[in-house]
């Protein structure tokens, strides 16, 4: 486990690569675990490397005009929580062609995949998906054909 790893983050990680290997599994896709050792967590049968990240729900609340309003949103951090300095991660380039990002619903069943092209994510640290259309990820919900 890397440091400043807790086991509940490891096991919805893990739940996470689990989820992307069932839903791909489904479509005819077949894929390898990759372990530690890589910058990336899945690789498919057509070579494609996939970094799977994996996130709760978190709920914000706002007052506009009297009215109280709820945002859903899930978090994903896309950093080393190991020995490389955050400052030093800002701009990097992950060696992987998709992220796979899986939100969970609050009782960790599956509520939906993004499959990103690398390109789109590349050297942001956190990424935010919204529950709703607006969210700048949205084009790529559960478009696990990108992966074909």
């Amino acid at each position: 486990m890397a440091s400043g790893t807790d086991s509940k983050t490891v096991y919805i990680g893990t739940l996470g690569e689990l989820m992307t290997q069932m839903e791909l599994l489904k479509r005819g896709i077949f894929v390898q675990t990759m372990g530690t050792l890589f910058d990336y967590d899945l690789m498919t049968t057509n070579h494609k490397r996939i970094e799977v990240k994996t996130a709760m729900p978190t709920h914000t609340y706002k007052t506009v005009r009297g009215k109280k309003y709820t945002f859903t949103r899930w978090q994903f951090r896309n950093y080393d929580n190991g020995n490389i300095p955050i400052q030093e991660q800002k701009g990097r380039k992950r060696e992987c062609d998709f992220y796979v990002f899986i939100v969970l619903n609050p009782d960790q069943s599956y509520k939906a995949g993004y499959v990103v092209p690398e390109e789109a994510v590349s050297g942001t640290l956190m990424i935010y998906i919204g529950d709703n259309e607006r969210n700048r990820f949205h084009q790529y919900k559960e478009r696990w054909d990108l992966l074909k």
